[in-house]
């Protein structure tokens, strides 16, 4: 490599790597915790008692919610 491709590379500095993972830990948490109250609330069973609307509106709030994570997260970044 050249002197100025490598002064080109941006290193990721310390902090953005603790953001990064702040940010994987908190969406994990979060969905852990949502299908936790979702299994207690049906008797500690996933054995399709569960009805479909609340299947298909779970998967809409965890997409819902990891979007809202990586918009939020871009827009920290712009400024």
């Amino acid at each position: 490599m050249s002197e100025g491709n490598k002064k080109n590379k941006r290193k990721i500095e310390h902090w953005e790597l603790v953001s990064l993972l702040l940010m994987v830990y908190d969406f994990i948490a979060i969905l852990v915790s949502y299908l936790a109250a979702l299994w207690i609330r049906f008797d500690c069973r996933f054995d399709g008692s569960i009805e479909c609307n609340i299947q298909s509106s779970v998967k809409d709030f965890v997409f819902s919610y990891k979007k809202s994570l990586l918009i939020d997260k871009l827009e920290d970044c712009s400024s």
